[in-house]
């Protein structure tokens, strides 16, 4: 039991047969092309909503709400749900700006970690990328796909003025550096995200937020009565 405790707590099992980045070492991510948004996207903490492969989950949820994965006593349970779904929207260990950069690195090898191991069991991923400032480029997309599909999020990182400029210039930098097929948005896009993507010919799929999809019920709940 100590070793096993101790292979997952350097996630030594979850990196078997990986190939690495050159520069940090993250785990390489194949990826997937996914033409178009799934029937349903929910959160990964209501996983156990839904069986259904035409649904996906994401991860924009809470850090610590998905921390289980690396308890090896639930890990594997938890696998079993997520391969009742179509695929994932990639793993999004925050990568906060005012982290110190060993933080953000360690959060963006999570991601890598993660998504390499569900891919090697059996579970389509479309990677999510995410970025703190300028000083993160040098970590924050190495061990991602080129020209596949990738997703990204604006929720509740886009609150004041300097954090929009932040994400686009993140956006910028994504699209110049992975030149994806397609990028999933979840959450609200900026108008110089959109015109970037547009202008880059990156076609832009948005995916609704859990309050979007509860305030579209409601309203079609309101013309019924």
């Amino acid at each position: 039991m100590a070793n096993r405790q101790m292979a997952r707590l350097f996630l030594v099992d979850m990196i078997q047969d990986a190939h690495f980045s050159h520069n940090e070492e993250n785990p390489q991510v194949q990826g997937t092309v996914l033409e178009a948004a799934p029937k349903a996207v929910i959160g990964y903490d209501h996983r156990k909503d839904v069986h259904d492969m035409e649904t996906w989950l994401h991860f924009y949820v809470d850090d610590y709400r998905f921390l289980p994965l690396y308890q090896p006593q639930r890990s594997q349970e938890i696998l079993k749900v997520l391969k009742t779904y179509g695929g994932v929207f990639g793993v999004d260990h925050s990568v906060y700006r005012d982290l110190p950069l060993p933080e953000q690195r360690y959060s963006v090898y999570l991601n890598r970690v993660t998504d390499h191991w569900f891919e090697r069991e059996g579970i389509r991923v479309v990677p999510n990328v995410s970025w703190g400032d300028e000083r993160s480029y040098d970590f924050c997309f190495e061990g991602l796909p080129d020209g596949t599909s990738i997703a990204v999020s604006s929720h509740g990182c886009i609150r004041a003025k300097a954090d929009k400029a932040i994400f686009v210039e993140g956006f910028k930098a994504a699209i110049y550096r992975l030149r994806p097929r397609n990028v999933f948005h979840y959450g609200k896009i900026l108008p110089e995200v959109e015109a970037f993507a547009a202008e880059e010919k990156v076609p832009l799929i948005r995916l609704p937020t859990r309050q979007e999809r509860a305030f579209a019920k409601q309203a079609v709940f309101g013309k019924e009565a």
